[in-house]
């Protein structure tokens, strides 16, 4: 899905920042600070499908955990994937800029060659969850077929989400403002919450954004241009009548909301079993592409006729989830907008033969 990036320029200034975060994870695999006893402390991952420490796992894995996220205020894909090695990404590959984004890991790209997961659970590509309430990012270097199927070639990149906490309630919350030159203000709001209902048996775990990132651009109307085309320039189309000189500036903004809910279930009588299902929600709009016409120091987009090129893009992530024998997940429909055409995408569905009512 398209998620066009609007931050052109340098933020110059910030001019609220209060960041309260409870994170359990200490350390990022490439750099785990000590504990008080003076020892590294343990990073568990689950590129095995099981829970173990990133040392006794026998294949190549990077992790970045919670504690990392928080402190370089990584909150998308573009931010995390750098820090990875041997990772690199573009984007533009299928639909332009709304949604082409292509993962290569190791030197090979292509068509289905790189996996993404929200934990168990296969996901669109182009898909950019919110990073505000994970517990950590694992890349799995490929191939990766024997657990993650053919798609993964390359490898895999997978957002583990934290799950809620059965004993004890806690939140945090941060509030981000700045302005970019010939922008404006932009801010970035994210608080969660973990609410234990019965004690050591019920949680739920509650989280949500909303950002907007002002756009740099202006747009000129109701002015011929001049389109070149294998044979030459191509004639002057005319403007009509109706559409007069406008000028609109901050175009190629940025508006997104989210929120996660998520519940841990533990029946009393029943200790191996643990239920937690999730439903992850986004929504992102923009007035305009971030794009320059001819030169990248133009700021500037001139067109004949007042149609937005913004998009739009919605989607909804649900998953019910319990023991080993059930593992349903849904992915609801895709609803995009891109100027005045519409785009609807199929509902993928990754579920077991137990439960197949579940995604329909």
């Amino acid at each position: 899905m398209g998620h066009t990036k609007t931050g052109h320029g340098p933020a110059i200034m910030a001019i609220l920042a209060c960041v309260a975060p409870s994170l359990t994870q200490t350390a990022r695999a490439a750099d785990s600070p000590a504990d008080e006893t003076g020892t590294l402390a343990t990073i568990i991952v689950t590129a095995e499908r099981r829970a173990e420490s990133i040392q006794s796992v026998p294949i190549s894995v990077t992790a970045i955990t919670a504690d990392t996220l928080a402190k370089f205020d990584i909150v998308q894909f573009d931010d995390y994937a750098h820090m990875v090695p041997n990772l690199s990404f573009g984007t533009g590959n299928t639909f332009g800029i709304t949604n082409g984004r292509e993962i290569t890991i190791r030197g090979i790209s292509g068509t289905n060659t790189t996996s993404y997961y929200i934990n168990d659970t296969p996901l669109p590509i182009s898909i950019d969850p919110r990073a505000i309430n994970l517990e950590r990012v694992e890349v799995l270097r490929g191939p990766q077929g024997t657990l993650f199927g053919s798609s993964a070639m390359g490898g895999t990149v997978r957002l583990i989400t934290r799950q809620p906490d059965l004993a004890r309630s806690f939140g945090s919350a941060d509030v981000q403002g700045y302005v970019i030159h010939d922008g404006g203000l932009g801010y970035m709001v994210s608080a969660n919450y973990n609410l234990p209902v019965i004690d050591n048996q019920l949680a739920l775990l509650l989280s949500g954004y909303s950002t907007y990132s002002p756009g740099v651009f202006t747009g000129q109307y109701g002015i011929a241009t001049l389109a070149m085309g294998p044979g030459g320039p191509w004639p002057t189309p005319t403007v009509p009548a109706s559409q007069p000189r406008q000028t609109v500036k901050h175009l190629g903004n940025d508006v997104e909301a989210g929120a996660t809910l998520s519940l841990t279930y533990r029946p009393a009588a029943l200790d191996a079993l643990t239920i937690t299902p999730m439903i992850m929600h986004q929504d992102q709009s923009n007035n305009g592409f971030a794009l320059a016409d001819y030169t990248t120091q133009n700021l500037t987009q001139v067109r004949p006729l007042n149609n937005r090129e913004g998009d739009t893009d919605i989607w909804t992530f649900a998953r019910p989830s319990g023991g080993p024998a059930w593992r349903p997940a849904c992915t609801a429909p895709r609803r995009r907008r891109i100027g005045s055409t519409a785009i609807n995408s199929p509902k993928s569905c990754a579920s077991n033969r137990a439960f197949p009512a579940l995604c329909r």
